[in-house]
């Protein structure tokens, strides 16, 4: 049995990842209440656009040379970490391509990590700290 396609719909709305999908032509389709939170966007204000009308300029050729990269199967999967507003997001880039191998978007899954790293980062301290402290003495970390 087919789900219906309410059924996917109600998966990608109720996901805590963000989840966007742009078209072939690059126009956002899909932008999930995660991707909402996440990301500080409303879909209605995103939908429809292109994803290089909300993104800066400098951006521009980063974004055309993954997308590109992903249309052409160079990369069917890209994965980045970058920092904006503050935060920290995991991004992963997906092709999908219909049973034919034909490109008809991109998937776009967006975690926010900014707790995570901050808690790594201060792991990271703390055992810094005490190989400092404990110097003369042999210490194993994991």
């Amino acid at each position: 049995m087919q789900p219906s396609p309410q059924v996917f719909e109600a998966i990608i709305t109720d996901m805590n990842e963000g989840v966007i999908f742009l078209d072939h032509h690059h126009i956002i389709r899909i932008c999930n209440p995660a991707a909402e939170t996440i990301r500080k966007v409303s879909a209605d204000s995103i939908v429809g656009r292109s994803i290089f009308d909300i993104h800066p300029r400098r951006a521009h050729p980063k974004i055309s040379e993954l997308l590109s990269n992903l249309q052409t199967e160079q990369f069917p999967y890209s994965h980045r970490v970058i920092q904006a507003q503050g935060r920290v997001f995991d991004n992963s880039y997906s092709a999908i391509r219909d049973v034919n191998g034909t490109f008809i978007g991109t998937l776009l899954i967006s975690r926010d990590v900014t707790e995570q790293r901050r808690l790594a980062d201060e792991v990271r301290r703390l055992k810094d700290v005490l190989a400092d402290q404990y110097k003369d003495m042999p210490l194993i970390f994991d």
